[in-house]
């Protein structure tokens, strides 16, 4: 799979992040991919019906 947008990002992370807040930092593929926003949404949905905090559910 081709990341085409990462050296753009790359880019402008060295441009607009101060070198002491991109110390470490790394851009990894979403383990999610489009099915991230519905997995955020119903996290935040179920935090809002379930007194446990939304860490602990597993999702």
């Amino acid at each position: 799979m081709r990341i085409f947008f990462l050296p753009a990002t790359q880019a402008e992370i060295e441009r607009r992040v101060l070198p002491s807040s991109r110390a470490g930092l790394q851009l990894l593929k979403a383990k999610l991919g489009n099915q991230a926003g519905m997995v955020g949404a119903a996290k935040l949905a179920l935090g809002q019906v379930l007194p446990i905090p939304p860490t602990d559910y597993g999702i």
